[in-house]
């Protein structure tokens, strides 16, 4: 008997309806009701971010998943039974998942429940009344999009979602009512608007945001987008270049696809000059340029592994999936550092990427950015505004870069593995059949040799991608010890950006090659972050912080292995040649430091419980694990052209494929 597969949507109104039948303690337990909910999350998580919804579903259709959850918090409030911390992140991050997925999730509902009993009676509880703290825009992304692990949250980090409920409450219903209550030549309005977007952290990403839905979601969105026009073009000059620099514009709402996405991308690192580390490129700094890179990612994220890679071979790029990630990883954090610091990556990890240099393809208006500001034909008072706004843009959008950067790192670290392990299996099956036809022993031990190569300067280009935005969120903490006003943001853009990519060290550290030991991978890492630290002295304390997560992970993996005796030397540290390139690291850098690992049990297994939860909420995306693969399973990634560079006949073509980027070009 056939099954029919439910869309997300379905999923989500089955549900719903079930928490809502639930409306007693008696039908569901907390442990069941927060297990219903968990499945919600899951699914928003991975498919929230579609664009659209199948045609024959009513995307205006209501799915209330918010009020059920007040009503048993109020309920288990009330009668004390037990701690409803973890129902609080869930809300929280409802709340977030309505006002940024569209296209599951209806806005109106959320408006509906802020006007309701329940959120009324929720907010006259104790602790919801206690929190005021409100975060930079980024902050918030990095706390829904990764922090998954809600077990032993004290009570300062709680309020972090407490605030934010608060928080969105009081702005969503001072702009609504700044839109219900707006009259043609409103100026009064206009003021009220002004002072929104500025009296909150980031209030005109949130005003922004909110203008968005209003005019795609609500049953008058016309109004909203006369409004929109009207700021745009008050009498005011400088409230209107101060809106139309921070509002969207209706026009630009143009349909991007996986294919499309993958080409912007290509298109970014074709016009990017990878030979001078010391100027900013003016369109990635570009209000509707990040727009639109934000979106791309995006679809890239939510799309599954087989449909990006067919697309992506389509194209005819003479370099992989991950390494085009790997260059726009690294072209982000070079330009962070040197617009928002005025500062720059070392020569030796630059030098890496020197090479690539690709012939110039037309560019498109994407790319274009008009310089108003030697327009002789106006005005020297706008121009200056010109200027100045321009400054505000470029200032402002480096976290829309770090978001971009952060998406960009959750892809690798999903789709990495795969692409590591088929580099090795792909040309092996080349040299060995090279190997085997010859009797001579040292053509035999080149061939193998240059398959360590290939494979270790593939992992080499990878580290030293991953390694740059490490130094860039060093500035942030530089920045958070000097300045009272920007801790918490700076702290947590530090704090997940970090874990993230020492998660994704960890994988890198822990592949299994047949040609390849594992502590050749670190001396690859200890040679690179020598070369650094070599050149800029501010990094250790980092890299002495990214070895140690390492160790300490490496200890919490083999545990339940090891008997009481073997646990105060781990494995890593057993063998003698990873054992000496890190004594070598800290003789140099930090003489007589000795590696606290075992301070890092808790947070390792922190960082195990959040890989589990996110295993659980991929799953149908596809989540990837280290194995042994089959080539057969894996030739679509080598359909068409992509297969023919991999015959045979052909072996150092291979090696250029993942080291020589001159090569490199896309249709």
């Amino acid at each position: 008997m056939m099954t029919t597969k439910l869309s997300p949507k379905q999923l989500l109104l089955q549900l719903s309806e079930k928490l809502s039948s639930s409306n007693g303690r008696d039908q569901l337990t907390y442990d069941e009701f927060a297990q219903l909910y968990y499945k919600v999350l899951t699914i928003l998580s991975n498919h929230g971010d579609t664009n659209k919804v199948a045609d024959d579903e009513n995307n205006k259709s209501s799915i209330d998943l918010i009020t059920p959850l007040l009503n048993f918090i109020n309920l288990n409030v009330n009668y004390g039974q037990k701690d409803t911390t973890e129902l609080i992140y869930i809300l929280a991050r409802l709340i977030w998942y309505y006002l940024h997925y569209q296209s599951l999730l209806n806005v109106d509902v959320l408006l509906s429940v802020f006007t309701s009993l329940p959120y009324t009676q929720f907010c006259q509880t104790n602790h919801i009344l206690q929190s005021d703290t409100i975060l930079n825009y980024v902050d918030y992304f990095m706390l829904f999009s990764f922090d998954n692990d809600i077990s032993n949250k004290t009570n300062e980090y709680l309020k972090l979602y407490t605030g934010f409920i608060v928080f969105i409450n009081r702005f969503i219903i001072q702009f609504q009512s700044i839109v219900e209550n707006w009259y043609n030549n409103d100026m009064k309005n206009v003021n009220k608007l002004l002072l929104l977007m500025n009296e909150y952290p980031d209030g005109k990403i949130w005003i922004s945001l909110l203008f968005k839905i209003w005019q795609n979601k609500l049953n008058q969105p016309t109004t909203t987008i006369k409004i929109m026009e009207y700021l745009k073009s008050t009498d005011s000059t400088l409230i209107s270049y101060y809106f139309q620099k921070n509002l969207p514009d209706s026009n630009d709402l143009q349909e991007l696809n996986l294919d499309s996405s993958l080409k912007f991308i290509l298109q970014i690192l074709d016009h990017y000059q990878m030979t001078d580390n010391n100027f900013v490129i003016p369109w990635l700094f570009n209000y509707k340029f990040i727009n639109k890179l934000q979106s791309c990612i995006g679809i890239i994220q939510n799309s599954t592994k087989f449909d990006i890679i067919t697309k992506f071979n389509l194209l005819n790029c003479k370099v992989s999936f991950i390494m085009s990630l790997n260059y726009l990883n690294f072209i982000i954090t070079q330009q962070i550092l040197q617009n928002k610091f005025n500062d720059k990556l070392p020569d030796c990890a630059v030098q890496h990427f020197k090479s690539f240099q690709l012939p110039p393809l037309s560019k498109s208006n994407d790319f274009v950015i008009k310089n108003e500001n030697n327009d002789i034909n106006k005005p020297p008072q706008l121009a200056s505004l010109d200027k100045i706004f321009t400054m505000i843009e470029q200032n402002n959008c480096y976290q829309s870069l770090i978001m971009i950067q952060f998406q960009i790192l959750v892809s690798i670290n999903k789709l990495m593995l795969d692409e590591c392990k088929s580099i090795e299996y792909i040309n092996n099956q080349q040299l060995v059949s090279i190997a085997d036809k010859t009797e001579n022993i040292d053509q035999k031990s080149l061939s193998y040799l240059l398959q360590e190569k290939i494979v270790l300067s593939y992992l080499e280009l990878s580290m030293v991608s991953l390694i740059s935005p490490l130094l860039m969120i060093n500035r942030f903490n530089q920045k958070a010890s000097t300045s009272s006003s920007t801790n918490n943001e700076t702290q947590l853009v530090k704090h997940f950006h970090s874990n993230l990519i020492f998660q994704i060290f960890n994988k890198i550290l822990n592949l299994n090659y047949k040609s390849l030991p594992k502590n050749k991978i670190w001396i690859c890492l200890i040679n690179i972050i020598n070369d650094i630290c070599y050149t800029d002295l501010r990094y250790i304390e980092l890299f002495i912080e990214l070895f140690e997560y390492q160790l300490s992970h490496q200890i919490n993996t083999h545990n339940n292995k090891q008997s009481n005796t073997d646990k105060e030397k781990t494995d890593y540290l057993k063998d003698d040649l990873i054992n000496s390139g890190l004594k070598f690291f800290i003789e140099t850098f930090k003489p007589n430091h000795t590696w606290n690992v075992a301070s890092s049990d808790k947070s390792s297994d922190q960082d195990s419980r959040s890989n589990q939860h996110q295993q659980q909420g991929h799953a149908e995306g596809g989540n990837t694990q280290l194995y042994q693969i089959n080539l057969d399973d894996y030739k679509f990634l080598y359909t068409g052209d992509n297969y023919n560079r991999f015959s045979t006949s052909n072996v150092y073509p291979i090696h250029n494929n993942f080291t020589n980027t001159n090569s490199m070009r896309s249709k």
